[in-house]
């Protein structure tokens, strides 16, 4: 049933088939027909054609291709496009069959085949049908010469015809193109067939090799064939220099110096011809040099200078040389044409030599000058220096002889030099003080080594007189003269002779004097101009009257007598005296009646017969009304005798008495120009015109003001005076030209100004004052165009430009610098307010310039150029051009040049290589250049220029290794790589291909790759050559050999050894040897030797006894010791005894074998060869001594050191076996080969052997000693043995540690800590180093210790270490440098091993190596503000003062380290305005006039600023109030007293002024002095010993407002202080009589006769005081003279004196400087309280060390000061010994010079002292007199102290060990065995040479040194004041209302430092103050000061006495 199921199944499917099969339909096959056609160019993807089948059944087709189109043709499936696959080749196939297949969804499938024709496309290059072509051409191959075929083929035919051109795009490639031809025979698509042909001829010597680049185009590619043509040489060159090049050598050589050579070569590389040398042409330098013809050599002939003054070309040699080739070697011919010889020229330049002397064109010079030449100006003389020598070598200096007038310049220079005298300070150049003749010598001194330099130079002598110039005036003997003449003199009758002298000579001199009177306009009296004889002048008849001399008229003629010098013609000088002419009267009158007399008499009456009769007496002075001065004016042009103006003048004596008469005149200020005339009286007041007199010229410009000093004397009998100032103001008159300034003035304007602008302004001046100017042009105008030509046609110019009245000139119409380039312009000026015609004249000059508005244009809008890379500098690259059609071109440059590669002419714009050209750098370069004109203003315009690198082969490949090393195995036969070379080329192309070669018989390398191999066959054997080198060659461009570089490396090839060689002994037969049977054990025997081929360990040879062919016991007695032998090629095998040989003498035969490999055979690889050795023992005669000690040699033994001399070191023993004389043993030390028994360090005895030390053994020096000892026996021949013995020296603690030192002392230590540095930030100040030269670690390890100066524990020093740091608890905030600026520190360095070995020696050592001093800074912090030192500041000011006039200063401080000088003042605010200002040092000033200021007091705030602070805010204010005082203020205090003395007591005048009495109260604040001045007195004379003091003063009232004393009210204050009895003492000290008002002080007057008395009496008090200051110095002197006595009378008993054990060192308590100094003063700030400050506390040392402490000067004592206790450096062992006695030290006179001896002090103790108390006294200096003064005495003498608990006493013998110390020798003696002197009155003045200031005391202020003074008693009350103690002053402080201040005290010595711990003075008996100037109730200063002790330490200071001025130093 299955069967037919399954059948029936397969039918229906049968049946559907064959109803539907239809197979698909192609219905669109376009674009696959046959014969299609395709290129072959069709890219890949491109869709060429499209096919549609369908399916009847309606099926889907898909479509494919079959197997053969597959591979170039693909199809979609579902689309049917084909698009090609794969590119096509019509070279491969022309056609392609393609078969499409459609299948249905059924699986049938339909197929259509076709095929494609395959067009040509040109996608193929032509190419040439030989790759390589390489030729060589001889250089004389023939032009037309064909070289070779070409043929270039093209598989394509669609292409054009093949062409072949020659490539000349390169500079070398288009030379190649122009030398070679490229010639066609036919070309087609597919070929091209041609020849290559020379065109140009060839030079080998030109170019040797050319490169040819071929091109070949089929219309679409191109390729490129090379083609290397190489030239072979032909011989046709000439010889070319290859070394020929100038020299430059040194002046000098000796003839016959080879000085150069030159070579040349033949160039041909073809029989090359040997060359000979000649000098030719230049016959100068035939005649120096000569020339080698063979090698070449240069040689001189003669000496070469280079100043040799036979050649005109200095210093230089050209030589001409030819060189020749020769022909002929056999007949010597040479070649003589252009082909055969070459020439060339050297220049042999000549260095200097400085050989020669600098020279003066002069031995001498003359010269003359003027006395009155200015400084700075060169005498008339020029002096020429020269030096022969050049360059630095003629340089020199010029030195002028010692001279303050006179300097030379220059004072250096190269020759040659013109010199000249300069004039420094004339102040010498006088010819009225001689000399007159100045003679200086000028040195010219050759530059160089000083010793050269004093044999090198030269010198001339100047001589210059000085000459007279008119300098001097002339000089009147006298201020004025006086005459007298009586009223009755004749005619010509000689008044008086009035003389100046002149100075000068000739008639400058008093020669050429001429003397005139004035006023000229004078009758009455002539002067002789010559001999200047005063005569009266003719009276004609008038003699005696009037208009004569007449007494009655005019009773006094005040002259002036003028003398000129010059004879009185121009030039002159002149100088002016008063002439006062007295008339005497003549009894030349009678009595007369002046009216009629009519009198009435009654009868009878009676007329009485005394008529009463009064007498005026002359009681009035003249007095001019108005009083006060005159003032007038008149014009400068006034004429002579003008009047100017009437004075009035009256005497209130009778009227017609001469005491009321009144004569005027001019005393003084009117120069001779100015009269007075009588014009009557009015009113009896007497009349008198001033009037200018005859000849009297004025100039306002000259002097604006005259002053007469007019004075009215009446005839009184004496007469009195009254004067007058007449101020005569001058009134400038319009007298004067205007001119131009400057009179020629030049201007350049552009020619494109605008009309009206501004051109210039030319400036008129007139020294008038009402001056009106005005400026014009006038003819003529010039005017000239730019060739120079003047322009005659005025209407091209005149209107150009125009002037105003102020001369402002403008252009006025266009300008054409074409017409009209220059100007020339008159110009005038007039000033039209003067009535006269005034005017001037000057000169414009305008120059017109052109204006360039075009610009520059280049040939080209841009540049292409090329240049070859590594092109050398200045390479001309091309030229680049630029014109303008206006202008020239000015210049070119580079605007943009990237790496400044090239340069531009300025002028010519050629373009230059300027650097390196590097290709592989840069391909290309873009320059930007700029062209500018010359026009104005010049106008620029740029181009780009664009420059291709071309490309050269200029880098030779690198290798990347220096050299290469390799290591092989010898007899290698490695095939492998034996190393790498490598190398780079960094060219391009061709040129950077590297290839690699070697010519080495042994190796080789692979061109491409660098790889090195061992050939085949080759052997390297180490020992025939142990190292191979070859070069390895990197060269590139391989496709080019004529362009090739190429670089070689070493290959270093080492052959390791290989053990391929057997020892060898030198003598292979065998070796033999002889020895004593008494040899000692490792005696040698013998020594064999052996060598080996191989190196390393190869080669180290071991050599061995073969015990198996020794003799029996061979082995046992000998043995055999591996040396190195001293020949390197050899090693040693040295055969020693190995036992005792006694009685075993005989032969022993044994081998020896060596072994290379050092006997190891571990590889098995080594090699060994034998020899027979015989040794033959002798029986010995004499036995050598046997070592017992030492056991063994080499033996060491240990010592100590610093021990002694003499110590046991060792004991040697040794034994001898022989017997008699054979059997003693000597013992020595061989030392040198020469045995002794002593060296410098060791003894040895000879018998017992017992070595002992000769030294001190000192480690630190020496730490081991190796003797070499000696046992000899005695026998003959003696025998000895040796042995070595090692000393080594053991370490002890014997040695401190040391810091640095120099010259003896320690080195301190310096360190800076800034300021405010916390210890955390400061970390380790600074580190301290000691050193211990003991070498053991225990003994030399240091510690370190603060010893003194750390007592604040600010510092923490580390013991181990020695850093320094702050200490964190102490200084945990920094140090302060305002507290206290360096600390000082003293460290000990020390050990802490004490080491009982040790043996120290018993000295002292002055300086402490061990103790250094460490100084610290601390750094200033700018952290102060200022700070000013003073709270109240004022000044005065006058209303009238004129600017800039000093009123006050403040004064701020900076505690900081830059102190003031960085404090700046600045105002802040100022109650008036703006009138005052403040400068940098505080000083303030009026910045405008004080007239309109009004009455307020101003107020100006100062602000102190510290400059580095200024930004933070911190700074101080000062208030200032200043006072504004005029005349009406002021009071004048006269002083009896110079006003120099009074200046200095300025201070304490305003102190005495502000004081206060118990009676009244003063209301003065502040006190100013406007002026301190010498008095001038009523007759106008100067005193100079008394002055004037202009006083103002400032008062405040009770609410704090201040006003200014009027002057009435200020001198009544003042005069009731006067009248004080409390103040007015004060006011005596400082010499003041009275207090006037200004007005009241002009009255004063003194006549002559009472300064006359006072003058002589003051003379006589003069002379008096004298003698008693001599009888008072003769006094004291006598008394001193006594007191020395007794003194040196006194110190012969000494008491006993002993040496007493001290248990420890004295400590230092002080030490006295003789010399003072004021450290122990300071100023308390209250008054003048002077007050003894202790010292800083001195702290113990906490080392022993001990200083001298000296006593200077002699210790005299007064009972006004009660004497002291005093001693030498009293320590607590030291006690006074008995109650009742008081000790001194009294310094011992300078006796003799040689040394006293020491004498130690024992003082006892004293009962119920202090003992801790030092006493030390030093006296004040005295002054040096004529008796016998003692004198300080040191002695320096032994004095030892050692460690604390040891003494030891000086012994002789211990002088080389002892260090001597300075010790003082005193005497000690009672003081009771002084006599007592008479009591002495102690006289002290005190004074304040400082001068105390109105202003407050302050610390910054220290008072003047002040005389020594006792110190107070420590700890004991302060002794009770003198009973004869002045008192009579309060005590005073600062400037308060109760201070009275004390006399002022004169300077006063300083006063030495006090001294710690004195006891208490007694107190004083006596103390009497007396004042010099007053009586005995006051002080007065002392002849003499007692000495006294300075003050103990922490004592207090005494207070003041309650009866004694606190102002006054309190002396107790």
């Amino acid at each position: 049933m299955l069967l037919p199921a399954l059948v029936c199944v397969l039918v229906v499917q049968f049946q559907n088939t064959q109803a539907q099969n239809l197979k698909p339909v192609f219905v669109n096959i376009t674009g696959i027909t046959a014969g299609t056609r395709i290129r072959e160019d069709v890219q890949p993807d491109t869709v060429i054609a499209t096919v549609i089948a369908v399916d009847p059944e309606g099926g889907t087709v898909t479509y494919s291709l079959d197997d053969q189109a597959d591979e170039f043709f693909e199809i979609n499936p579902s689309t049917g496009q084909i698009t090609v696959k794969a590119r096509l080749d019509y070279e491969r196939t022309t056609t392609l069959r393609i078969t499409v297949i459609a299948t249905d969804s059924d699986g049938y499938a339909t197929a259509y085949g076709s095929s494609f024709q395959i067009e040509d496309a040109n996608d193929l290059e032509p190419y040439f049908k030989e790759t390589y072509y390489n030729f060589n051409l001889k250089e004389n191959t023939t032009v037309g010469h064909n070289i070779t075929l070409l043929r270039v083929e093209d598989r394509d035919v669609s292409n054009n015809p093949i062409s072949v051109t020659c490539d000349n795009n390169s500079t070398a490639l288009a030379r190649s193109c122009e030398v070679f031809g490229v010639g066609v025979f036919n070309r087609s698509t597919k070929d091209w067939n041609g020849f290559l042909f020379l065109q140009s001829p060839l030079d080998y010597e030109v170019e040797k090799s050319y490169s040819i680049r071929l091109i070949a185009n089929d219309g679409i590619h191109r390729i490129q064939q090379e083609i290397q043509i190489g030239v072979l040489d032909v011989n046709d060159s000439p010889p070319t220099f290859v070394k020929a090049s100038g020299i430059v050598i040194k002046e000098g050589p000796p003839v016959g110096s080879a000085i150069t050579y030159v070579s040349a070569v033949d160039t041909d590389e073809v029989e090359t011809r040997a060359i000979r040398y000649e000098l030719t042409g230049n016959e100068e330098a035939k005649r120096y040099f000569s020339i080698d013809p063979v090698h070449g050599n240069i040689t001189t002939l003669k000496p070469l200078d280079y100043e040799d003054p036979d050649r005109t070309l200095r210093g230089e040699f050209t030589l001409t040389i030819r060189a020749r080739e020769l022909l002929n070697n056999v007949s010597g011919a040479r070649g003589n044409d252009s082909l055969t010889t070459a020439m060339t020229t050297i220049t042999v330049r000549l260095t200097d030599v400085n050989d020669n002397c600098p020279t003066f064109d002069k031995e001498s010079y003359s010269v003359s000058i003027l006395e009155n030449i200015a400084e700075g100006s060169n005498i008339p003389l020029q002096m020429i220096v020269t030096d022969a020598d050049s360059g630095s070598h003629s340089s020199f200096d010029l030195q002028l002889d010692p001279s303050t007038s006179f300097r030379v310049t220059p004072t250096s220079g190269r020759s040659p030099v013109i010199a000249a005298i300069t004039v420094v300070s004339n102040a010498n150049i006088d010819y009225e003080r001689p000399p007159r003749t100045l003679v200086l010598t000028v040195k010219a001194i050759e530059n160089g080594p000083e010793a050269f330099r004093q044999n090198c130079s030269s010198s001339a002598d100047v001589r210059i007189t000085v000459e007279d110039v008119n300098d001097e005036n002339p000089l009147f003997p006298q201020n004025s003269y006086s005459a007298e003449v009586k009223e009755d003199a004749r005619e010509r009758d000689i008044v008086t002779t009035i003389t100046a002298n002149d100075l000068d000579s000739g008639k400058f001199g008093t020669a050429g004097l001429r003397y005139s009177l004035l006023p000229a306009e004078q009758k009455i009296f002539t002067i002789d101009p010559v001999s200047g004889v005063v005569r009266t002048a003719g009276c004609n008849g008038t003699c005696g009257v009037a208009p004569g001399i007449d007494y009655e008229i005019k009773k006094r003629y005040d002259l002036a007598v003028q003398a000129r010098d010059n004879e009185g013609v121009g030039g002159f000088l002149l100088a002016t005296t008063q002439l006062t002419i007295d008339v005497l009267d003549v009894n030349d009158n009678s009595p007369r009646f002046t009216i009629p007399y009519t009198r009435s008499v009654y009868e009878g009456q009676t007329v009485t017969t005394d008529p009463l009769l009064i007498k005026d007496v002359n009681d009035h002075s003249p007095e001019f009304f108005p009083q006060g001065n005159y003032t007038f004016s008149m014009a400068e042009n006034a004429p002579y005798n003008t009047y100017i103006a009437t004075i009035t003048c009256g005497d209130g004596d009778a009227p017609r008495t001469g005491n009321g008469k009144v004569d005027i005149s001019i005393d003084g200020g009117g120069f001779g120009k100015f009269t007075v005339q009588s014009n009557g009286t009015l009113n009896n007041r007497f009349l008198a015109q001033i009037l200018t007199s005859s000849r009297a010229e004025f100039d306002y410009d000259t002097n604006s003001r005259y002053t007469l000093l007019v004075k009215a004397r009446d005839r009184g009998n004496p007469s009195n005076t009254g004067t007058t100032y007449v101020i005569i103001n001058i009134l400038d008159v319009n007298n004067k030209n205007p001119y131009f300034d400057p009179p020629t003035a030049s201007v350049s304007v552009l020619e494109n100004l605008p009309v009206g602008n501004l051109v210039t302004t030319v400036t008129a001046r007139d020294n008038d004052f009402n001056k009106q100017l005005q400026i014009q042009f006038r003819d003529p105008t010039r005017a000239f165009n730019p060739s120079g030509v003047e322009v005659t046609n005025r209407t091209l110019f005149q209107d150009l430009f125009s002037i105003d009245l102020q001369g402002n000139v403008r252009v006025k119409r266009r300008m054409d610098r074409d017409v009209v380039s220059f100007m020339s312009f008159t110009l005038f000026v007039e000033d039209i307010s003067s009535d006269d015609l005034q005017n001037g004249t000057g000169t414009l000059f305008i120059r017109i310039l052109e204006y360039n508005d075009q610009a520059p244009q280049f040939e080209l809008p841009f540049y292409n150029l090329s240049v070859l890379e590594e092109r050398p500098l200045s390479t001309f690259v091309g030229s680049i051009l630029a014109r303008d059609e206006d202008d020239q071109i000015r210049s070119y440059q580079l605007k943009s040049n990237p790496g400044n590669l090239f340069t531009i002419s300025l002028t010519s714009g050629v373009l230059q290589v300027n650097g390196r050209l590097d290709y592989e750098m840069q391909h290309n370069v873009t320059l930007v250049v700029e062209a500018a004109d010359s026009g104005s203003p010049s106008l620029r315009n740029t181009t780009t220029v664009f420059i291709n690198i071309i490309n050269i082969n200029d880098k030779p490949p690198i290798f990347n290794q220096t050299l290469y090393q390799i290591e092989m195995v010898e007899h290698s036969t490695r095939i492998d790589t034996l190393v790498h070379v490598s190398a780079t080329d960094k060219d391009e192309g061709d040129y950077g291909e590297v290839r690699y070669s070697a010519n080495d018989p042994y190796f080789r390398v692979d061109s491409s790759t660098g790889q090195i191999f061992l050939k085949p066959g080759a052997d390297l054997d180490r020992e025939t050559e142990t190292t191979y080198s070859f070069q390895v060659t990197a060269y590139d461009s391989p496709n080019n050999a004529s362009f090739r570089l190429n670089t070689t490396v070493p290959v270093y090839v080492a052959l390791v050894d290989k053990n391929d060689n057997c020892p060898i002994f030198d003598t292979p037969a065998g070796y033999s040897g002889v020895v004593i049977e008494t040899a000692d054990v490792g005696d040698q025997v013998l020594e064999v030797f052996a060598r080996d081929a191989d190196a390393g360990i190869n080669r180290l040879i071991k050599f061995t006894i073969d015990r198996d062919s020794a003799q029996p016991n061979a082995a046992d007695l000998f043995f055999i010791q591996s040396i190195q032998s001293n020949f390197f090629d050899k090693e040693s095998g040295r055969i020693e005894v190995r036992t005792s040989l006694r009685n075993k003498f005989g032969e022993y035969n044994f081998n020896v074998i060596a072994s290379d490999m050092d006997g190891n055979n571990s590889t098995g690889e080594m090699c060994s060869t034998r020899v027979p050795v015989t040794v033959r023992v002798q029986e010995a005669i004499n036995d050598a001594p046997i070592w017992l000690k030492p056991p063994s040699s080499n033996f060491s033994i240990e010592v100590l050191e610093s021990q002694y001399r003499g110590m046991l070191v060792y004991d040697c023993q040794a034994t001898d076996l022989n017997s008699g004389l054979a059997g003693i043993i000597d013992f020595s030390f061989n030392v040198q080969r020469n045995l002794t028994p002593t060296t410098s360090q060791f003894r040895i005895n000879p018998i017992t052997g017992v070595i002992t030390a000769e030294v001190v053994f000192d480690r630190e020096q020496v730490y081991s000693y190796v003797l070499t000892v000696v046992a000899k026996d005695r026998g003959d021949p003696p025998a000895s043995s040796e042995t070595v013995l090692i000393v080594n020296v053991l370490d002890v603690n014997d040695n401190d540690p040391e810091f640095p030192t120099r010259n003896g002392e320690t080195i301190p230590y310096y360190f800076v800590v800034p300021e405010g540095t916390t210890p955390a930030e400061a970390g380790v100040i600074g580190v301290l180093s000691a050193t211990d030269r003991d070498t053991a670690h225990k003994n030399n390890k240091v510690y370190y210790r603060v010893a003194a100066g750390n007592e604040d524990g600010l510092f923490s020093l580390n013991r181990e270490t020695g850093e320094l740091s702050l200490n964190p608890s102490r200084a945990a905030g920094g140090l302060d440098r305002e507290q206290k600026e360096v600390y000082s520190m003293d460290v000990l360095a020390y050990n802490e091993v004490h080491d009982d070995t040790v043996i120290r020696a018993r000295r002292k050592r002055s300086i402490n190596p061990s103790i250094v001093t460490v100084n610290v800074t601390v750094g200033d912090l700018n952290d102060t503000p200022p700070r000013f030192t003073d709270t109240d500041y004022h000044g005065c000011v006058a209303r009238d003062a004129s600017f800039g006039m000093s009123i006050a200063r403040v004064e701020a401080v900076d505690q900081d380290l830059t102190g003031a000088s960085s404090v700046i003042y600045v105002k802040v605010s100022e109650s008036t305005g703006d009138y005052f200002s403040v400068d940098n040092l505080g000083v303030i000033r009026n910045r405008k006039l004080l007239h309109d200021i009004g009455s307020v007091q101003p107020v100006v705030r100062i602000r102190a600023d510290d400059n580095a602070l200024a930004d933070l805010g911190r700074s101080a204010i000062a208030v200032v109030k200043i006072f504004v005082t005029d005349t009406s203020n002021e009071v004048v205090v006269r002083v009896s007293q110079p006003s120099a003395d009074v200046r200095a007591y300025k201070d304490h005048f305003i102190r005495v002024m502000k004081m206060n009495s118990s009676s009244a109260q003063n209301d003065i604040k502040y006190v100013c002095i406007r002026e301190m001045r010498d008095r001038v007195n009523g007759d106008g004379t100067v005193s100079f010993t008394e002055s004037d003091v202009v006083v103002s003063a400032v008062g405040q009232n009770e609410d704090g407002t201040y006003y200014i004393f009027a002057s009435g009210d200020l001198r009544n204050t003042l005069l009731a202080q006067l009248d004080d009895e409390e103040i007015s003492f004060f006011y005596r000290t400082l010499h003041v009589q009275d207090v006037v008002t200004g007005s009241e002080s002009d009255e004063f007057e003194l006549t002559e006769d009472p300064v006359l008395a006072i003058f002589i009496i003051a003379i006589l008090l003069i002379f008096l005081a004298i003698l008693l200051f001599c009888l008072a110095c003769c006094l004291i002197r006598n008394s001193k003279k006594k007191k020395t006595k007794k003194l040196r009378a006194a110190s012969e008993e000494m008491s006993q004196v002993e040496f007493v054990r001290q248990e420890r060192p004295p400590e230092v308590l002080a030490s006295v400087n003789p010399a003072y100094d004021n450290q122990g003063y300071s100023y308390s700030g209250d008054g003048d309280l002077y007050t003894v400050m202790p010292p800083a506390p001195v702290e113990p040392n906490d080392y022993d060390e001990s200083e001298p402490i000296i006593i200077t000067e002699p210790i005299e004592f007064h009972e006004a000061c009660p004497p002291t206790a005093v001693g030498t450096r009293v320590n607590p062992v030291y006690s006074y010994s008995d109650d009742n006695d008081v000790y001194a030290v009294v310094q011992k006179p300078s006796q003799a010079p040689q040394q006293p001896p020491v004498v130690p002090v024992i003082i006892p103790a004293v009962e119920g002292r202090n003992t801790d108390d030092v006493y030390i006294v030093e006296p004040v200096p005295v002054e040096p007199n004529d008796y016998d003064e003692p004198e300080p005495i040191i002695i320096t003498g032994p004095v030892v102290f050692d460690e604390p608990g040891q003494q030891m006493a000086p012994s002789p013998d211990d002088d080389d060990v002892i260090d001597d110390e300075p010790v003082i020798e005193t005497e000690v003696y009672p003081y009771d065995d002084i006599p007592e002197e008479p009591e002495d009155v102690i006289d002290v003045e005190f004074r304040d040479a400082q001068s105390d200031t109105s202003s407050n005391s302050s610390a910054n202020s220290l008072p003047p040194p002040l005389p020594p003074t006792p110190p107070p008693v420590r700890n004991s009350p302060s002794p009770p004041p003198s009973p004869d103690v002045d008192s009579q002053s309060d005590a005073s402080s600062d400037s308060s209302a109760n201070s009275l201040p004390p006399p002022l005290p004169p300077p006063l010595p300083p006063t030495p430092p006090p001294a710690r711990n004195f006891p208490s003075p007694p107190p004083s008996p006596h103390v009497e103050f007396r004042d010099s100037q007053s009586d005995a109730s006051s002080y007065s200063p002392s002849d003499s000061l007692p000495p006294s002790p300075p003050r103990t330490r922490n004592s207090p200071s005494p207070p003041p006495s309650p009866e004694t001025d606190e102002n006054q130093l309190s002396y107790i």
